[in-house]
């Protein structure tokens, strides 16, 4: 019954596009400055030649508490959350939130 289930699902409906649950980027943070600071996405690329860095403004106040008060800070590896806004110069621009990530196996993974 269960493979006449699946055989009628493939023959009749349609892939779905995919949609991200969330807009994540992970790296390592490299610089911390007054209203920004800079990721370096290398550690999680399989060629580190396709490593990137990018800017991303404090100007929310979730993403500076997790500076400020989470003790997040220059060498952290993290996951940052943010709106699909990539703007030039490989500004991220609506991240609003932020959480410590450990690197394993080339992948970066959150405590829950």
């Amino acid at each position: 019954a269960a493979s006449r289930i699946i055989d009628h699902a493939l023959r009749n409906s349609t892939e779905a596009e995919y949609e991200p649950y969330e807009h994540t980027l992970a790296g390592k943070i490299v610089e911390i400055c007054d209203g920004y600071f800079i990721l370096d996405d290398t550690p999680v690329c399989v060629n580190e030649e396709d490593g990137k860095l990018y800017k991303i403004p404090t100007d929310d106040v979730r993403i500076r508490r997790c500076i400020e008060v989470g003790g997040i800070g220059v060498g952290a590896i993290v996951i940052v959350r943010y709106e699909p806004t990539l703007t030039e110069g490989n500004e991220i621009r609506g991240a609003y939130g932020m959480s410590r990530g450990y690197l394993s196996s080339g992948d970066v993974y959150v405590p829950e």
